[in-house]
């Protein structure tokens, strides 16, 4: 059966414009069972913040995939403050306060969209066994 998701050749590029897929390490290669692991691996994506500094030890699989998600997640969120900041800022001095709020509350929504879409299709691919690697990501953790 073919995969939905290619692996992808790693490159350095910091800003890559789409979701590639690597290959992962083997499942089972940590500390817990390799069914409790693919649960881990999923949950990294969701909630990185949490599940990689518990979990990274435990299993190699479950550290690279929370490492990957933490990074995105670390990088959304600074380009967000930083975009909205600077939309906010410039749409109030030259369009008014009222027009600075909309805008910036669209643009916030559609990173938020953004985001969303790419865990998902993260996850997908994790389900098949590889290692996704989101686009616009500065790697903070390596």
């Amino acid at each position: 059966m073919k995969s939905q998701f290619p692996v992808s050749a790693p490159t350095s590029d910091s800003f890559n414009l789409r979701l590639r897929f690597e290959e992962a390490p083997a499942p089972g290669g940590g500390q817990m069972p390799a069914e409790q692991e693919r649960i881990f691996v999923i949950l990294a994506h969701l909630f990185p913040i949490i599940i990689w500094p518990w979990k990274r030890k435990a299993s190699p699989l479950v550290a690279a995939h929370g490492r990957e998600a933490l990074n995105f997640a670390i990088t959304m969120v600074i380009a967000a403050f930083a975009i909205s900041f600077v939309l906010g800022f410039v749409c109030a001095l030259i369009l008014g306060a009222q027009v600075a709020a909309v805008l910036t509350s669209a643009f916030s929504g559609l990173i938020g969209i953004f985001c969303f879409v790419f865990v998902i299709l993260a996850i997908m691919g994790a389900q098949q066994g590889k290692l996704p690697r989101y686009p616009f990501t500065w790697r903070f953790i390596r």
